[in-house]
């Protein structure tokens, strides 16, 4: 079934985007809580990775409630150059663990994020989808362990 259980087609968004000018840890915060609760009221799931100037975002849930978010993403003044990576129907949702997690900068991440350079940079546009997905999964899972670490 590619539907969930209100009735709904499950849906991925995967894109990536450049970000309009440096954005400070105020306004990743600000981005943070405005999308997690935006997000858990509508069913929708992912993460979001902003690494140098590039963000990198993948999220999941009812198709009607993506094709909405994707509308209001295209408008965001926060970011320009969006290109969707994919936009597939799903069977199940791999990211509901987060209404939303974002991907910060640590020793760890930056170590993850150096086995996808490109000769010596970092560009989320070079990325496919199975590579930008897998990225994800691991800052993902990282950030899991480093919250998990910091709760103990």
């Amino acid at each position: 079934m590619n539907w969930n259980d209100k009735g709904h087609y499950l849906s991925r968004l995967t894109y990536v985007s450049r970000a309009v000018g440096k954005l400070g840890q105020e306004q990743l915060d600000e981005i943070m809580e405005q999308s997690s609760k935006n997000n858990l009221e509508q069913g929708i799931y992912g993460m979001l990775c902003l690494y140098q100037q590039y963000f990198l975002q993948t999220i999941e849930g009812p198709r009607d409630k993506i094709n909405q978010l994707l509308k209001r993403l295209l408008n965001d003044q926060r970011h320009q150059d969006m290109e969707v990576i994919e936009f597939s129907e799903i069977e199940q949702l791999n990211w509901n663990r987060w209404s939303m997690d974002i991907a910060s900068s640590s020793e760890l991440s930056e170590q993850i994020l150096k086995r996808y350079l490109k000769d010596t940079d970092f560009n989320a546009f070079y990325l496919t989808n199975d590579k930008a997905q897998t990225l994800l999964r691991e800052l993902g899972d990282q950030a899991e362990g480093e919250n998990s670490a910091e709760a103990d």
